[in-house]
């Protein structure tokens, strides 16, 4: 009877253990071997980003800015680059992770800006940045969300030696409430463009637009 008693105890202290690690809001000193086995949860740097370590939806746990000012939800393999991270004040930050061909059939990366404040809310100046760096001249599909308004756009790019290619799946995020936005490009690499790659296109794309679906703002004085 004791030793049955010992058992329960030890089981029951083991799940205590593992439920206060995945749900523990602060996973950078976690020990790596206690978290899954994912690239996001084995990377000190990104794991520091996530809110917690259970998955938020299939694939994706929940990002959360080191601003305050918006969550998301993130690849569960994908890196986030700390090189290219940037962070001024509470009003800006910037982001870039993905997937290599070594870790997806469907290699690809993103670049979010987040801003808060007057350029914010300056559209025109929003689009000038995004298409700008696209070179895109195109039009924006317009969604219109209960909190927050969304411009849509995609187009192919051919690299200069006519080798590579990408799809380029990108918008802006932008909050109802005043001086919060968010632009985000999405691309996918083809990494010969001569014998072609066999995505589907319009299944990412939806993809695509569920991520951007996900970014709630966060409400900011």
């Amino acid at each position: 009877m004791k030793r049955t008693i010992l058992l329960m105890f030890l089981v029951l202290l083991l799940m205590g253990g593992c439920k206060d690690i995945k749900n523990n809001q602060d996973l950078k000193d976690a020990d790596p071997k206690d978290l899954p086995d994912t690239i996001a949860m084995q990377d000190d740097f990104t794991r520091d980003f996530m809110a917690s370590a259970e998955e938020e939806e299939e694939g994706y746990y929940l990002f959360e800015s080191k601003t305050g000012g918006y969550t998301m939800l993130y690849p569960v393999n994908s890196n986030l680059d700390d090189i290219y991270y940037q962070k001024r004040h509470d009003s800006y930050e910037a982001l870039h992770f993905g997937e290599s061909k070594e870790s997806s059939d469907v290699p690809f990366y993103v670049r979010a800006t987040y801003n808060h404040g007057e350029v914010a809310d300056r559209l025109s100046t929003q689009f000038k940045l995004l298409s700008g760096s696209l070179d895109y001249d195109g039009e924006y599909e317009e969604i219109e969300l209960d909190n927050k308004v969304i411009y849509f756009a995609r187009k192919k790019y051919i690299t200069k030696g006519g080798n590579r290619s990408s799809y380029r799946f990108f918008g802006l995020i932008k909050s109802n409430d005043p001086e919060q936005i968010v632009r985000y490009k999405y691309n996918v690499i083809c990494f010969d463009e001569q014998k072609g790659c066999d995505y589907d296109l319009d299944a990412i794309e939806e993809e695509v637009k569920q991520l951007m679906k996900s970014i709630e703002f966060t409400t900011k004085d």
